[in-house]
Order: structure tokens, then sequence, then C-alpha cells
């Protein structure tokens, strides 16, 4: 056989070694350096390249779908600000048609959101409890027994992983010493009884007469009826917070009767038994040798509002339905000087006569018409 470098170079020959079309000669041979290619198409003048036409569509579809987000969002924030329009219409036609007043004058504030400017008292108070009884002192109608009543509230919700608090009230308001422990026990009976359902203890506090029913028997009944709490509660640890209001009562009461009480709060059961007590004034001129009942107690002073929980007890009941004028604010902060009942009835006053003026908005007349009517 010829070797290939002795072959005739004839490009137009075919060869049966190589692709029809391809000659010897053809520069697909022996290592040529250039390929023949299919001659281009003719170029269009002024075309424009199809990456920059992608690139121009991705851009515009992006600019229409923002412009169709801002619309919609726009026209959401409409419909919310409509239906907000709508139902503050709502609220307002019906606060005036059932005159509603939200403050408190004259009572207590019993409803938590009615209850202003002491929850951080109110917090640090519980935070005591688990080993300590608690004294709260103030001026008369500073706020003590509303306090009182949200510390009921708040210990039976408390989520305390360790202990169960079960509060029970007692007013000692018009009680003589010879029924100060029956007022005791028959508070702590009306909480304990929905602990004790699987238990009937037998107490003396049934059979004896409130006059005759003394420390002793206090402590005696106490300890039956701890044990099945301790038990209800298990594993965590019961603790009945005696919660008493007016204790200034107990000035009155006899030093022997003041002792037994202290005895009470540190004998074997106090583990399981604390106290709040409430009061103007608690005489502390001591004339016996044992130390007296009220050291037991970590003492807390009520003080006057400041002015910032002030404007805060006259806004927040009314907000999104009344509105009050800055200058009737002042006056009544300025007014009330701290004193949350003053603070309340001004608002209360207040209140009532606007709706009378058929209004929505609590003027500065509205406020000085409760001069003369708010008591010191």
């Amino acid at each position: 056989m010829m070797p290939l470098y002795a072959l005739p170079a004839c490009p137009l020959v075919p060869c049966p070694l190589l692709p029809y079309g391809v000659g010897l000669s053809s520069p697909f041979m022996f290592g040529a350096s250039r390929a023949v290619s299919a001659p281009e198409g003719p170029t269009v003048p002024g075309a424009i390249p199809a990456p920059i036409i992608y690139l121009a569509l991705l851009f515009a579809g992006i600019a229409i779908g923002g412009l169709l987000f801002a619309v919609g969002n726009a026209w959401r924030i409409h419909v919310d600000d409509h239906r907000r329009a709508q139902r503050r219409q709502a609220r307002e036609r019906i606060a005036l048609e059932r005159h509603f007043n939200p403050y408190v004058s004259g009572e207590p504030v019993r409803q938590p959101e009615m209850f202003f400017g002491r929850h951080e008292l109110i917090h640090r108070i519980i935070n005591g409890l688990h080993q300590n009884s608690v004294m709260i002192h103030g001026e008369r109608r500073i706020g003590k027994t509303s306090l009182l009543y949200q510390l009921v509230a708040q210990l039976r919700e408390a989520d305390d992983p360790e202990w169960v608090f079960v509060p029970a009230s007692a007013d000692l308001e018009g009680t003589p010493q010879e029924r100060f422990f029956h007022l005791l026990m028959d508070a702590i009976w009306g909480s304990l009884r929905g602990y004790l359902i699987r238990t009937s203890p037998v107490l003396r506090f049934h059979a004896m007469a409130p006059s005759e029913y003394t420390d002793r028997d206090f402590i005696a009944d106490l300890r039956l009826l701890i044990e099945p709490l301790k038990a209800s509660v298990s594993p965590r640890r019961a603790r009945v917070i005696l919660l008493i209001d007016e204790i200034d009562v107990i000035n009155s009461y006899s030093r022997q009767v003041q002792l037994q009480f202290r005895r009470v709060l540190m004998s074997n059961l106090a583990e399981n038994l604390g106290a709040v007590v409430a009061g103007a004034a608690i005489d502390k001129a001591w004339d016996r040798p044992e130390s007296p009942w009220y050291n037991l107690f970590v003492e807390f002073t009520l003080e006057p509002f400041s002015d910032e929980q002030a404007r805060e007890l006259l806004l927040e009941p009314v907000r999104g339905v009344y509105e009050w004028a800055r200058e009737a604010v002042d006056y009544t902060v300025l007014q009330s000087q701290g004193r949350p009942h003053r603070l309340q009835g001004y608002a209360f006053t207040a209140v009532n006569h606007m709706l009378a003026a058929k209004r929505l908005r609590i003027s500065l007349a509205d406020v000085k018409a409760a001069n003369g009517s708010i008591g010191r």
C-alpha cells in the first residue's frame, strides 16, 4: 500500500478513509488551523442585541410588579383606614347612646383595666411574699384598698413554678378584738373550700361562737386545713396569704391580742401562712418587752401618682372613644395633686358633663364642672 504522503493531492477525489466531501487537501487534514464556516446572514442596520432586549423586559416586569404592589398596598391601607373610621364611629355612637363612663368615683377600683400606676409595686410585693409578710401604708384614699383587690386577682393567677398562693381577704373595719381571729378564719375557710373538696375537716370555727374563738382555736383549725391543702397542690408548695384591710383598727386592740397575732405569723405554720396588711397609720408606740407585732412586716408606702401616672389614668380608659383637650388634662392633673380618687372623680364628672352636651371631646369647662364636688 502506498503511504499517505505519496498520494496525489486531489481535493475533488473522494477518499474512502475520510468523510464524504473531504479531500486530502481539505483544511481539516494534517492539523489545519482554520475550519471552513458557513457565511453569516445579512445584518439589519440598527438592530438591538437580544440580551439587551431580555434585560429591558426583566426591568419592565419588575417595575410593573412594584407599581402593582404599591397600588395594592395603598388600597389596603385605604380600606383599613375606612374600616377603623367606621369602627370608631360605631364606638362613639354606642358611647353616646349608653352614656359610657369608665371612671370610678368614690369606690375602690376592682377592674384590672382601670387600675393604673401601681403595677411595679404589685410585682415587688408578690416577689416578697414567698417568705415574708407585707405592710402597706399611706394617707387616706390613696388607693390601698384598690391595691389589695388587684393583689387578690394577681395572686390567684400567679404562674409560680414552686408556689401556689391562696389569697384570703378580710376587712377589720368595725371588728372588735373578740371577733378578730374568727374573722380571719372565716376569710381563710372561704378561700380554701375549693381546694378541699375531697375532705371535710371538723373545725372549731364551725362550732364556736365568734367571740369565744381565740388564737389557739385559729391555729388548731389552720393546721387541719393546711395539710390537705398541701396535698392538693403537690408537688408545688402552698401559701395562704391573708389580705387585711383597715389594719389601723388593731391599734385599738389590747397588746395581748396584737402579740397573739404576731405568734400566729411566727408559728410552725408560717411557711404556709403570710399576710399583707394595709392601713393609714400604724401606732408604733410600744410598751412591752416583747418585739412589737409590726416588726414582722416588710413595709411599702403608697405615694401620690407622678404626673405621667396621672395622665395615663385619665387618657387610657377612653382612648379611641373620647378625646381629652390638653388644657383639660393639665387642669385635672394640677387639681388632683396625684391623688387617684381625685383624678377619678374629676374624670367621672367631666365625662357626664360632656355627654349631657352630646359631645365626644372633654373640655376644660367639663372638668371645672367638678369643682366643689370632689372630696379632699
